[in-house]
């Protein structure tokens, strides 16, 4: 292993034994204004061997920030994850021959397999980008007044059907048992934002403090948007957890909805459903 220091773990779809290493950028390396310089590009032919192009030099016009590594002349530069680096920099002397080099340290030939003993494992963080559908089945509404008028706390049982996008973080764990190697990923952490859509009927009670509350047998259906945040736990791709929204109606009957961009707070139980297209 010719690099060291801090790096994303991500794990292979089809054999949770199999971890891919893609090591994190350097500190940044500057090179001064008037420095002579060559891009190497790298193109994987027919055969998986790499093939380099070396373009013409050119000259930096200004002081120039690079976040990649800085790679002396050898040996490191026959290392794999060298030679199949798709760019290369090479800074040049005054007779245009390499001084250093400046690479991204992505090793593409960076997988290592798991040799466990029985029952040993291995544990460290994951985070993914997860959306699966949301159900708010209970909301508790604020009391609202308006002149003389008040409308007292609520609990409301609405089941309206949504979409969750959120950022989760947690702790990914493989156990060897016997011949199998065995996910015991445990609890997750999301947070992130919601949508849905639903329908509510309007009665004189749900538009008393409007200007024009509907009649006694009046009633009046609209659309309705919510949106908001949440946070959740999640187990095996089961969500549970609390959100704050707001109700957005939409309808000729919509601005005499007493919660009408009013906020709320809820329970809420969503699915993951980010994992459902991975391989096993």
């Amino acid at each position: 292993m010719p690099l060291a220091g801090k790096a994303n773990i991500i794990k292979d779809e089809k054999d949770p034994t199999i971890l891919r290493v893609n090591f994190w950028l350097n500190a940044e390396n500057k090179i001064p204004a008037t420095t002579p310089f060559r891009y190497e590009t790298k193109e994987i032919d027919c055969a998986g061997n790499p093939v380099t192009t070396i373009h013409p030099p050119r000259t930096l016009l200004t002081d120039t920030l690079c976040y990649l590594q800085l790679v002396q002349l050898a040996p490191t530069v026959t290392e794999k994850w060298f030679t199949h680096a798709e760019t290369v920099i090479a800074v040049l002397d005054n007779l245009g021959n390499p001084l250093y080099y400046l690479v991204d340290k992505y090793d593409r030939d960076g997988d290592y397999r798991l040799e466990l003993k029985n029952r040993e494992y291995v544990s460290y963080r994951t985070s993914s980008i997860d959306l699966g559908p949301l159900v708010v089945p209970f909301k508790l509404r604020s009391n609202i007044k308006r002149d003389t008028i008040s409308v007292g706390q609520q609990i409301e049982s609405d089941v309206n059907l949504g979409l969750f996008l959120a950022y989760s973080y947690g702790q990914y764990r493989l156990r060897r048992e016997g011949d199998e190697y065995k996910d015991l990923s445990g609890w997750k952490v999301n947070a992130g934002g919601f949508l849905d859509f639903g329908t509510i009927t309007l009665s004189k009670s749900s538009t008393s403090i409007a200007d024009l509350p509907l009649g006694e047998k009046q009633t009046a259906p609209i659309f309705v948007i919510s949106s908001g945040l949440g946070v959740t736990v999640s187990k095996w791709d089961i969500n549970a957890g609390v959100f704050v929204g707001w109700d957005f109606g939409i309808g000729d009957y919509a601005q005499r909805w007493n919660y009408n961009r009013k906020a709320w707070v809820g329970m809420g139980f969503g699915y993951n459903l980010s994992n459902f297209w991975k391989k096993k």
